[in-house]
């Protein structure tokens, strides 16, 4: 993340905005100047940038760096005249427009020269005419909220010639710019663009490019927004860089509290908009679990599956609410109860849960203790059909877990994730005469439990469980990959 330039206090971001020239007034006067217009400073710019883009369902993170790109986020020259290129740019987003295209959506285009809004505005009606090119590719499932999705959009609107072409221009092409500009301005970690199909068939017009029908891409990534988060929303912290999720005590405040990916957070006020012209993410109040602070949008992700427990902390909480991700885990009405024991048939439910496990056609119950109105009969009964428990005709679904029974479902349920260890491997918490000694030692050697002396007889709450689970997933996503 780039160091944040130091302003005299936060609330120069909530500040309304400078007076500038205002529709009503062009209209009225049709005289327009360099005196009626007072410049924006970079943080209202990207207010105005990322409120027009949600207004218009565009990624905010699109908007800002394509601003960026064209005019660093500026509407006017040094000496206060609007920035117009040779090829009739226009202001901040560089609008270039023909007669036609001018007359058929009405644009005003000395509104574009000098209203900041304005020209932000035109230039979104621009980009969300290209999104709707239907002899564009479509990116992934063509959805407005994600960034990527967003890539051949933002080629056409700076034109579909071979510059833009990426197997010519390389990371000169003006999407692949935008999108590099995301990655280090807003600190969103977007994949590569995959090989792409162009061709140029018009000798007339040689450098047009076009594109063959019916070709459509997948990304290496499919990412969210991060700029639109509303009050209230429960989130979690998150970044692929492998470094902690900074919390502040104001948005320009140089020292921070890391937290680790997956502690959960409720968005209580933002988004705010950075002073810096190279910080392009927004900042958001938050509240956690004895916390409070702001945090960059680029390290919050937003989930209707997670819920704030805040019965619990640290490494059980980061735990739960990677597994609610996962659609894995819940808790109860009045919390998580991470130290309640778990029984055997919550147990059987959070592995077929969490392998998304199905019932084989034609299947039968063989337990004999297991009750067909028992809630979770059919969980019980899936991983009995894929010998995860079960076996010898019981299930015994009342029955408190105990940690070597843990090992012995796990190691079943993850027969093709854990590695074997190696015979010189030999886990010092259990002992070897321990009748589940193997699957103890497997356990051990791939990381998933640490406890020495491991406890073997000892019943296992839901927090631990968590934790066991969390772990498995985890190895079992690093292998898929």
């Amino acid at each position: 993340m780039k160091k944040l330039l130091k302003v005299a206090a936060a609330a120069t971001l909530l500040v309304s905005f400078a007076p500038s020239i205002s529709a009503q007034e062009l209209t009225n006067t049709k005289v327009v100047t360099t005196a009626n217009v007072q410049p924006l400073s970079v943080a209202e710019t990207q207010q105005i940038l990322r409120e027009v883009a949600v207004s218009k369902g565009i990624p905010a993170e699109i908007l800002k760096a394509m601003a960026f790109v064209e005019t660093g986020m500026k509407q006017f020259n040094s000496d206060g005249t609007p920035i117009e290129a040779t090829d009739g740019g226009i202001g901040i987003m560089q609008l270039t427009l023909t007669p036609s295209e001018i007359s058929q959506f009405n644009v005003d285009v000395e509104k574009l020269k000098y209203d900041t809004k304005y020209n932000i505005e035109q230039g979104a009606n621009h980009l969300l005419r290209k999104w709707k090119n239907k002899n564009l590719p479509q990116v992934n499932n063509h959805e407005q909220n994600k960034i990527e999705d967003w890539y051949f959009a933002v080629m056409a609107y700076n034109g579909l010639s071979k510059r833009n072409d990426p197997i010519f221009s390389g990371s000169n092409a003006y999407q692949e710019k935008v999108f590099n500009s995301i990655r280090d301005n807003s600190q969103i970690p977007l994949g590569n663009t995959p090989k792409l199909s162009i061709a140029y068939p018009n000798p007339s017009a040689p450098e047009l490019m076009e594109f063959p029908g019916g070709v459509d891409y997948q990304w290496p990534t499919s990412t969210n927004t991060t700029q639109n988060y509303m009050a209230k929303e429960i989130g979690y912290t998150y970044n692929t860089f492998g470094v902690p999720s900074k919390l502040r005590k104001s948005i320009t405040d140089t020292t921070s509290t890391g937290y680790l990916n997956y502690t959960p957070v409720q968005i209580e006020g933002g988004p705010y908009d950075s002073p810096s012209i190279y910080n392009h993410f927004a900042f958001y109040k938050v509240k956690g679990t004895n916390f409070d602070g702001y945090m960059a949008s680029s390290n919050i992700q937003t989930s209707k599956d997670v819920k704030l427990f805040t019965d619990i902390s640290g490494e059980v909480q980061r735990s739960v609410t990677f597994l609610q991700t996962r659609k894995t885990i819940n808790g109860y009405a009045d919390g998580f109860r991470a130290g309640v024991q778990i029984p055997r048939k919550q147990a059987a439910a959070l592995i077929v849960q969490a392998l998304d496990l199905k019932l084989p056609s034609g299947y039968k119950m063989k337990a004999t203790d297991v009750s067909t109105s028992d809630p979770l009969y059919q969980y019980m009964m899936i991983a009995e059909a894929h010998g995860i428990m079960g076996a010898g005709g019981t299930f015994k679904p009342n029955d408190l877990l105990i940690r070597s029974d843990m090992a012995t479902i796990l190691v079943r349920a993850y027969s093709e994730v854990f590695e074997n260890p190696p015979a010189s491997y030999k886990f010092a918490g259990v002992e070897t005469t321990d009748p589940n000694y193997a699957n103890i030692n497997k356990l051990a050697y791939n990381g998933i439990t640490v406890n020495n002396p491991f406890n073997r007889n000892g019943y296992l709450t839901r927090g631990e469980y968590a934790r066991f689970l969390e772990r498995s997933v985890i190895k079992q996503e690093a292998k898929q990959q």
